[in-house]
């Protein structure tokens, strides 16, 4: 798991107050050889908010992945 904050201010203007980003997210990477093959699977989700407080700034993700190699 990995989180992050960052405060930050926007450079143009004194009506410009700092801002805070916050970021979670997990990873999740399996790999295994069976019966000859090479498989994996991967999953990374979590949640930025590119401006707390304020909406539209959040989103949530999640992307897999699977290969055969």
């Amino acid at each position: 798991m990995q989180e992050s904050d960052v405060q930050k201010n926007f450079i143009g203007g004194s009506n410009t107050p700092f801002t805070v980003n916050t970021s979670q997210s997990q990873y999740t990477n399996l790999a295994a050889h069976v019966y000859g093959f090479h498989v994996r699977a991967s999953v990374i989700n979590g949640t930025d908010n590119l401006n707390y407080g304020p909406s539209p700034g959040k989103y949530d993700y999640i992307t897999t992945n699977a290969d055969r190699c």
